[in-house]
């Protein structure tokens, strides 16, 4: 628990795909690719919602494997925090 909370990258199972996508408009989102075809595409964001896109109105769509949409916590929390953070996670699963 402790190295995904603070290197989430070394963690991330084989199947997973983080993907960045940008619009023809100039938008662009970063998610975790959910279904791929050779003409679409379906991502779903931090926020969880799913989006859809046909690869003719994307001009870019960059592949991140192995990367965690996950921040690390190495700088943000001290490692009495860091012991604290994982204490807790650890009695939600009820002394699992």
């Amino acid at each position: 628990m402790r190295t995904a909370l603070v290197d989430p990258d070394a963690s991330v199972p084989l199947d997973f795909l983080q993907v960045r996508v940008r619009t023809k408009d100039g938008h662009s989102l970063t998610g975790v690719r959910v279904n791929e075809d050779a003409f679409s595409i379906q991502v779903r964001d931090l926020s969880n919602q799913f989006h859809s896109y046909w690869k003719s109105e994307l001009t870019e769509i960059a592949k991140e494997p192995k990367r965690s949409l996950m921040p690390s916590f190495r700088n943000t929390l001290t490692p009495a925090e860091l012991d604290d953070l994982i204490a807790y996670l650890q009695s939600l699963q009820g002394g699992k």
